[in-house]
Formats: C-alpha cells, sequence, structure tokens
C-alpha cells in the first residue's frame, strides 16, 4: 500500500513536470501548471469528502458534491481547459464555460459508474459488483433510498453496507431497496438532467464543432456498460 501511494505520488509529480516542460511559450506552460495544481487541491478535497462520508448516515452524505470535486475536475473539466489553454483560448469567460459543462458531464458520468457499480455487470465493467456495497460507499442511490426507506429497509443498509464480507445476495437486499425506494429512478433522471444542463451551456456558449462533440460523448453515457 505503501510503495502504491509513493507510486501515485510519483504519477502527479509526472504530470506536472510534462506540463512545465511541454513544447509551449512559457506563460502557456505556466497557466496549464497552475489549472493542473488548482484541480489537484479540488481532487484532493473531493476524495477527502468521499472517504468522510463512509463514516456518515448515508442520508447525510453528499454524493453529487463528491462526484462533482472528485470525478468531475479531473476526469472532464480539467482535461477541458487544458485543452483551451494549449491551443491558445484566453477567453476566461470560454474557459469558464468548458469548466461548468465539463463539471455537469463528470457528475453525470460519476453517477453512472455508481449505477454500474451497483446494477451493471462484472463480465462487462471489469469491476466487482460487490465492492461499493463492502465498502460502504455513500452514492446517490443509497442516499436517496436510506432517506426514503422504511425503518427494516434501513436496519438493513446499515447492516449490510460497508461488510467485508458482503455477499451476492447481500447487494440483492440493497439493489431490491433501491429499486423498490424509487432512488435508481431518480439517479438517471439526475444523470440525464446533467448531461442536458452541459449540452445546453457548450451549445449556447461554445464554437458549434466543439458542442457537438461534447454532446455526442455525453450522450453516450447513456449506453455505456463498462
Amino acid at each position: 500500500m505503501a510503495a502504491g501511494l509513493l507510486a501515485g505520488d510519483l504519477a502527479l509529480n509526472a504530470a506536472l513536470l510534462a506540463l512545465l516542460m511541454a513544447p509551449a511559450p512559457v506563460p502557456v506552460r505556466h497557466r496549464l501548471a497552475l489549472e493542473a495544481a488548482s484541480a489537484l487541491e479540488r481532487t484532493i478535497a473531493g476524495e477527502l469528502l468521499d472517504v468522510r462520508s463512509e463514516l456518515l448516515r448515508p442520508d447525510l452524505a453528499e454524493p453529487e458534491r463528491v462526484a462533482e470535486l472528485k470525478t468531475a475536475v479531473y476526469s472532464v473539466s480539467l482535461p477541458l481547459r487544458l485543452g483551451a489553454i494549449a491551443a491558445g483560448l484566453t477567453s476566461a469567460d470560454l474557459i469558464d464555460v468548458l469548466d461548468r459543462a465539463g463539471i455537469a458531464f463528470g457528475i453525470a458520468y460519476q453517477l453512472a459508474d455508481d449505477d454500474l457499480g451497483l446494477f451493471g455487470s462484472e463480465a462487462q465493467t471489469g469491476k466487482s459488483v460487490l465492492s461499493d456495497v463492502q465498502q460502504g460507499k455513500r452514492t446517490e442511490h443509497v442516499r436517496l433510498a436510506y432517506a426514503r426507506a422504511e425503518t427494516a429497509d434501513r436496519d438493513t443498509l446499515d447492516a449490510v453496507l460497508g461488510m467485508p464480507t458482503a455477499t451476492e445476495g447481500d447487494a440483492d437486499l440493497v439493489r431490491d431497496i433501491v429499486l423498490r425506494t424509487g432512488a435508481r429512478d431518480d439517479v438517471t433522471k439526475a444523470i440525464d438532467d446533467h448531461v442536458a444542463r452541459g449540452i445546453r451551456l457548450a451549445a449556447a456558449e461554445l464554437p458549434a464543432p466543439l458542442a457537438t462533440y461534447l454532446a455526442e460523448l455525453a450522450r453516450s453515457m447513456r449506453s455505456r456498460t463498462r
């Protein structure tokens, strides 16, 4: 584990070095490195919030905020901002639009990933469909289900979530509660809402070819299986 953490530190350092040594004018390289360092701070905050959430009652967690900070920033927003700056874009307003659209798409991506983590196929995703249950992940599915559940179902969630030895049968209990409370339906709607918001932002403010490309990528999340 210690070696893994050190490898992660090395990877972060290598990423910053790559930006600082990129074949671009010094001011551009400086902006790229600042963007990455700023995003790193937000991502660390999201990771801390995610880990801390596992100690909270599920309905007190903030999974969409975690998704924004932990996933959307580094997976979508940062790459868009870096690409724009590297391409010579200087408009702070347009970079802000990229950030807001990227955040919307990134939250949708994480919510969809959480759905696959509970209802997907391990053969397709390559990820255990038990791991989130065993780790007690406070996903939006779990937050909504817990908030709406009756006492017996809450007791089941309290007993199963975070149990390292949770079985497929235990995960089925969680899935059943998530479905019966309508939590999965609402998460699906939230995914669509975030995607639609990102597409609207891009269509209104960004060059048409880029807006169209981003919209196509975002819509593909509704059919992803891994």
